[in-house]
């Protein structure tokens, strides 16, 4: 079955209902209420906006989930580390801690406190026609190969990184080939998948 790529600038397109949401969609929508929002953010919100008055449903594979925890995650030690001087790091921490990734390496604290913001994101995109896929609820891999073999071969037959990849072997384990995303190297899998963009 040959896939296509949708261009969701024309006029009249739309995106079948269920379709795998990219985590790149699920981090452009809710960072734009951080932040001011980029043409990503829009196109993102209308999605969630359709999605919504069609009653549609965005399947949100594990990898996909994991990679958005990990954006969420980010974002929040980002705005911590820009909130304090240098020399609060270094006082706190006894050295100056350099970047994010820094501070989150000393202070699961930051992480901790957050934690009730993550579930309440998480509900936010519920309500908004998520759903959320667990790992036991994937169905089996069609090609008969292991988890790891199939990672391989669809990094290689796509030219995908290892989460992209996953994210595809997630969606076929659904049942599903039409994935929405920003990614440019994601319409690599074209030949097996319906990806849904904005070109």
């Amino acid at each position: 079955m040959p896939g296509s790529i949708v261009d969701l600038s024309l006029p009249g397109s739309s995106v079948p209902d269920p379709i795998v949401v990219d985590t790149n969609i699920i981090a452009e929508y809710l960072l734009a209420s951080f932040f001011v929002p980029t043409v990503f953010a829009l196109r993102a919100s209308q999605f969630f906006n359709d999605l919504i008055a069609n009653n549609g449903t965005g399947v949100v594979t594990p990898t996909a989930f994991t990679e958005f925890v990990h954006v969420a995650v980010r974002v929040k030690y980002n705005q911590e580390f820009a909130r304090m001087t240098v020399f609060e790091r270094k006082f706190k921490y006894g050295y100056p801690v350099k970047n994010w990734a820094g501070l989150y390496k000393q202070d699961p604290t930051i992480l901790r406190a957050f934690l009730p913001d993550l579930h309440t994101l998480r509900n936010l995109l519920i309500a908004n026609g998520l759903l959320f896929v667990a790992p036991e609820e994937l169905g089996s891999i069609a090609s008969g190969r292991r988890h790891d073999e199939e990672i391989v071969d669809l990094m290689g037959a796509y030219g995908l990184d290892s989460s992209d990849a996953a994210i595809l072997l997630e969606a076929r384990r659904c049942g599903l080939t039409d994935i929405i995303g920003f990614d440019a190297d994601m319409q690599r899998a074209q030949p097996d998948f319906n990806i849904y963009t904005w070109i």
